[in-house]
């Protein structure tokens, strides 16, 4: 599935528990809300897991720098 879409049908879903007034307990957000997993996408094929860390390396959460343990296709080229 496209990521556009999947974006689309998120956020179709998020509208959806508003309306119908969902609580935060059972929502769909209250699995992932303590979760520290981004998804970065679109990225060039170019950059290796080091440039990534690089970037997010000059980043820090609560004082300490955040690391990234990716997927071994962040660096295989298509």
């Amino acid at each position: 599935m496209n990521p556009l879409t999947k974006v689309k049908l998120i956020n179709e879903l998020n509208e959806r528990e508003v309306q119908l007034g969902v609580a935060e307990k059972v929502s769909w957000h209250s699995e992932y809300k303590d979760s520290a997993w981004i998804f970065l996408g679109g990225l060039p094929y170019e950059l290796t897991e080091g440039d990534i860390i690089c970037v997010f390396s000059q980043l820090e959460a609560n004082g300490k720098p955040i690391f990234s343990n990716s997927r071994p296709e962040v660096n295989q080229k298509k």
